[in-house]
């Protein structure tokens, strides 16, 4: 072994899948924080949210302050699905200038 070893081959990032034909399988997310990929990052109503979000919140939830990526002991709170979830209009703009029409061919 004559290079420096890769992440890939220490197995700490899955190795890259080549695109085959029209087969190609997207590799899962990799964030920075333990909280990415959390709904509560984009939610008005979270007292937590990332986002500038002002005058946006309904009812405020405390879900993160019990949640063991956010610093406190106890149980991971990492959501995909919540009942008071309300997305915020900065992070439904970034989604929608997100959205691309398909042509037909």
């Amino acid at each position: 072994m004559n290079h420096q070893i890769t992440l890939e081959e220490l197995g700490l990032i899955p190795k890259q899948e080549t695109k085959q034909g029209k087969e190609f399988t997207e590799l899962p997310k990799q964030y920075a924080s333990p909280c990415g990929g959390c709904i509560c990052n984009h939610c008005a109503n979270s007292v937590e949210c990332w986002d500038n979000c002002t005058g946006e919140m309904e009812a405020p939830c405390f879900t993160c302050d019990e949640c063991v990526h956010y610093g406190v002991p106890g149980r991971s709170q990492k959501r995909t699905e919540c009942r008071n979830y309300k997305i915020t209009n900065k992070y439904a703009e970034y989604l929608r200038k997100r959205i691309r029409t398909v042509k037909k061919q």
